[in-house]
């Protein structure tokens, strides 16, 4: 049980690579670690996104997705279901990678590989679970050679997995939902995890793009944090998604147009103790121009604009409704930037909830759209 100060305190934000895997969508995936050496945008192998997330941490839903559980999909090769980062992967000391997972095939002998996370190298910085595993997961490829839990994790429910490597203590961690499971020191003469590998780091694979790794887990929430974590740090990441807005990228132009920039600014918590400001901002804006402002409790791409201000084909090819006609605002350009207030505390959510924002502009030029913006609402 976490204590009152801890309950009410953020997950910290991860500053090398964050999928939150929430896109409903599409096969783009965001990358929110903030600052980050990876790009802020990956391109899934395979768009095809696998069932609802079933965890009351993270929102009861039909709108999230997650990496992987692709068994019975039809796709060539099979189960492909993976997110090359885009990034070489450079490890300067401490680390901290963690993710939900629920198994749903079991590997049994020791060729059957479940790959969570590599480096593309094939001896490389890599973690997986199999039948030769003994049903636990292993971490290899680095200065600290074998680290294996000691809990079995081929479970068939969703446990969140940490791994840390502390150069500071000279100790790796593994944690299960937030407890430790094994507290390991480095070998003898080894004082750092310090790695560089030249291929890019793969989620859900380890040094091939046509893994087939996917069929047997399903993935969530994937952190990794360039610091070593503190076990009070990784209560809260197994606490669930943290609150917070990610981009879906479905912005769009006439040509020789900015499309309008959307970002929130604050915290979208509802406890109390965390209510402060909390604005919507809107830029890249057409000064003098009407437009709309779309709010959904849904995320979908929509081809069509049913019962809005003007049709489709009024904002030109590429544009799309990615948020559900819940509420749609009138909106006034002003001198092309908007802060606007939102008041989450009045709406009584008391789980995890998102919002869907998506400005919409008809300027000049013709019409034009932002990304969407996905906010996670949540009590801390």
């Amino acid at each position: 049980m976490l204590s009152p100060t801890l309950a009410a305190q953020q997950a910290p934000r991860p500053d090398l690579l964050h999928y939150r895997f929430n896109e409903p969508f599409g096969s783009i995936l965001a990358n929110d670690a903030s600052p980050s050496p990876a790009p802020p945008f990956a391109t899934l192998v395979t768009s095809s996104w696998s069932a609802p997330a079933e965890d009351a941490r993270y929102g009861p839903s039909d709108r999230f997705g997650q990496l992987g559980g692709s068994i019975g999909i039809a796709q060539t090769p099979p189960y492909r279901n993976i997110v090359p980062t885009g990034w070489p992967l450079r490890i300067t000391g401490s680390f901290t990678i963690s993710w939900r997972q629920k198994m749903i095939l079991q590997p049994q002998i020791e060729s059957e590989l479940a790959y969570f996370f590599g480096s593309g190298e094939l001896d490389g910085f890599r973690c997986f679970s199999s039948g030769f595993a003994g049903l636990r997961i292993a971490f290899r490829g680095s200065p600290l050679g074998d680290v294996a839990s000691s809990r079995i994790v081929q479970v068939p429910r969703w446990i969140v997995l940490t791994l840390v490597c502390d150069d500071a203590a000279r100790e790796s961690r593994w944690y299960s939902d937030g407890q430790l499971d094994l507290r390991r020191p480095y070998p003898a003469g080894v004082n750092s995890v310090a790695t560089a590998e030249g291929r890019q780091f793969y989620v859900g694979a380890h040094a091939d793009e046509s893994s087939s790794a996917t069929r047997f887990f399903k993935m969530d929430d994937f952190r990794f944090y360039g610091r070593a974590l503190s076990a009070a740090e990784v209560a809260l990441v197994a606490q669930g998604e943290s609150a917070g807005a990610t981009r879906l990228r479905l912005a769009c132009a006439p040509s020789g147009v900015l499309a309008p920039s959307i970002a929130l600014q604050g915290v979208p918590a509802y406890d109390p103790s965390l209510l402060g400001p909390l604005s919507l901002q809107l830029g890249s804006l057409e000064p003098g121009r009407t437009g709309f402002l779309v709010v959904g409790l849904s995320g979908r791409e929509l081809l069509g604009l049913p019962i809005l201000p003007w049709s489709l084909p009024s904002f030109g090819s590429g544009c799309a409704l990615g948020a559900s006609l819940d509420v749609v605002l009138p909106l006034a350009t002003g001198t092309g930037s908007l802060a606007l207030p939102l008041d989450l505390g009045a709406a009584g959510w008391s789980q995890p909830a998102h919002l869907y924002f998506q400005a919409f502009v008809l300027g000049s030029a013709g019409g034009y759209a932002s990304d969407v913006l996905d906010v996670c609402v949540r009590e801390r």
